[in-house]
């Protein structure tokens, strides 16, 4: 039997300019049925998660990876939950903040969060940003399930990035090179400062469920131990994570000594 069925051209494709996503085209114009979750599937923005206790260099790492990804074209932001803490409690007194039993800077620490978070999809929905660098300890299954229930209802991809270091010189010289200049020591001695920020590193690792690579198989996240020493990768996604995990695993985390030699 004849097949009557009328014949389907194919459809042209236009390439929008700004989010880099080809879809359908017709008569010059993107079709307007297309639902804007189609959309999103093809290049929805990323929320880049760190993990780890503190004096890991997470903060370190977001910065260095906003002006990576700025720098190649990808409009990023950093959104760090401890300034959002240093914002809301004007001065801070001592570790006993962040004690686990200390259910008053738990409330507070809960709130900077969801500030931070509400931050971000404001930036990722109305400001036009691709990546939002979500800067915290994130240290509990708890708290990372909450930010990818979040990035699911928001449509973004989930990468985390994990810092794990038990080298006691790196811990030693990140807290002097970079915790000491922090505004929460801004009035104490090196000493006084030291003290207080390792008994804050005490008060997380009771609690601290690192990524599991059982218990977190699905989720995607690149692994750093021991400053780079050793990485683990785990469930790749797309360009933009791939460009994120080669760049994680080619840059020193700590300080390195560079010399000038000069000839006569």
């Amino acid at each position: 039997m004849e097949d009557t069925a009328m014949p389907i051209s194919p459809r042209e494709l236009t390439q929008n300019p700004l989010k880099k996503i080809w879809m359908p085209c017709k008569n010059g114009l993107p079709e307007k049925h297309i639902s804007q979750r189609k959309v999103c599937m093809t290049n929805c923005p990323t929320l880049i998660v760190t993990v780890g206790l503190p004096a890991r260099g997470k903060t370190y790492i977001s910065k260095k990876l906003t002006r990576y990804l700025n720098w190649i074209g990808v409009p990023t932001k950093e959104f760090n939950v401890g300034q959002y803490r240093r914002e809301c409690v004007k001065i801070y007194k001592s570790f006993e903040f962040f004690r686990p039993d200390n259910e008053e800077g738990l409330k507070i620490r809960r709130q900077c969060a969801l500030a931070a978070l509400n931050d971000v999809r404001q930036y990722l929905g109305d400001e036009g940003g691709q990546v939002a660098v979500f800067d915290a300890t994130n240290t509990t299954r708890e708290r990372r399930g909450t930010i990818v229930r979040f990035a699911e209802q928001n449509g973004y991809k989930v990468f985390f990035v994990e810092s794990v270091c038990e080298d006691p010189d790196v811990i030693a010289e990140n807290i002097v090179q970079v915790k000491l200049g922090s505004p929460d020591y801004i009035d104490c001695n090196t000493e006084e400062a030291i003290a207080d920020f390792m008994k804050r590193i005490k008060c997380y690792e009771n609690s601290y469920q690192p990524l599991d690579e059982v218990l977190d198989r699905d989720l995607s996240y690149i692994k750093i131990m021991d400053v780079g020493r050793r990485y683990l990768v785990n469930r790749v996604l797309d360009h933009i994570q791939s460009r994120i995990v080669y760049y994680l695993m080619n840059i020193h985390i700590t300080p390195r000594s560079i010399y000038l030699c000069r000839t006569e």
